[in-house]
């Protein structure tokens, strides 16, 4: 069991190092901050949900909060894994580090193929957010399961027909309370999830 359920791709992992200090002073705050807020976290089932990554400016790679962190309330730098080659063709993931990347990691992989100027990918869930904007917000086909190569493809085909690129936010249609945001850095990235789940309150039981 993963932090979502079941890891759908093949992961090629590997030892290696942590996340650099400079990167992980870069992204955890932001991963904290949305775990403050329960937009990453764990659900009644037991099971964690969410995950951050940042580009690994030096390489094609990006490092990825690794699978069943999401219940842990304060990462260190061995909780991220970097991603180092995907496949979406052949369903594979290669990743170095001292856990394994998330479920989510091929998703992150596709936005980050789709458009060199996305610096990072923030998943989360957040059920009154996720309602209100199905289908307002470019939204993903219902029948496409997360962790897929399937998924990762949606992501590309929304970026080049839908608005995403200047929302820069998507649903998951078939991944109840599941959103994505991304942006030129984790700031952008989290602040706008932030921002929306502050503005769009569910409504007042009367």
């Amino acid at each position: 069991m993963t932090d979502e359920g079941y890891i759908k791709f093949d992961c090629d992992w590997h030892d290696g190092p942590p996340i650099t200090p400079q990167l992980f002073d870069r992204i955890n705050p932001w991963r904290q901050t949305l775990h403050h807020h329960g937009l990453i976290g764990v659900g009644n089932d037991g099971i964690g949900f969410g995950n951050i990554s940042v580009r690994n400016p030096d390489d094609s790679g990006f490092f990825i909060t690794g699978t069943a962190t999401g219940s842990i309330a304060e990462l260190t730098r061995q909780h991220y894994t970097r991603v180092v080659s995907h496949d979406l063709s052949s369903n594979r993931l290669t990743c170095r580090g001292l856990v394994q990347a998330s479920s989510e990691s091929l998703t992150h992989a596709a936005l980050y193929e789709a458009d060199p100027a996305i610096h990072s990918v923030a998943h989360v869930h957040c059920a009154h957010l996720w309602e209100y904007l199905l289908h307002r917000a470019p939204t993903t086909s219902a029948h496409i399961p997360y962790g897929t190569p399937e998924m990762g493809r949606e992501m590309i085909r929304l970026y080049r027909e839908s608005d995403l690129p200047q929302t820069r936010l998507l649903v998951m249609a078939g991944h109840k309370d599941g959103l994505i945001s991304f942006g030129a850095d984790p700031r952008e990235a989290v602040s706008r999830l932030l921002d929306l789940s502050k503005n769009e309150q569910p409504p007042q039981a009367t």
